[in-house]
């Protein structure tokens, strides 16, 4: 209870968080969390530091974490050049070729 209150006096009343979120620190997440890391090696119950720190990365890869800023944008409402197939007209191309005859 301790270590929970002082990590609400960092984060929370210093403003760098808004809220705790206490349920994800319980025992079951925390479980969770090491049966993910031990799956990824394995299940060797004692990883070394190279093993949980690849292990961890590949867990924040998979995860399905998007931030509220950053220099990405979503592709769905990105707008795609289209380029049309169709051929000109014979009389637009005749008019193209006499502006190029004459240059």
């Amino acid at each position: 209870m301790t270590s929970m209150l002082g990590i609400y006096e960092q984060y929370v009343k210093t403003e760098k968080l808004r809220y705790l979120l206490t349920y994800k620190c319980s025992r079951d997440h925390l479980e969770l969390f090491f049966c993910f890391i031990r799956a990824r090696n394995g299940w060797n119950n004692t990883p070394s530091p190279l093993q949980f720190s690849r292990s961890y990365k590949r867990l924040l890869l998979h995860a399905d974490v998007s931030g509220s800023t950053g220099n990405c944008r979503v592709l769905e409402s990105t707008s795609i050049l289209s380029v049309s197939i169709k051929t000109p007209s014979k009389s637009n191309r005749f008019a193209r070729y006499q502006r190029c005859k004459k240059t």
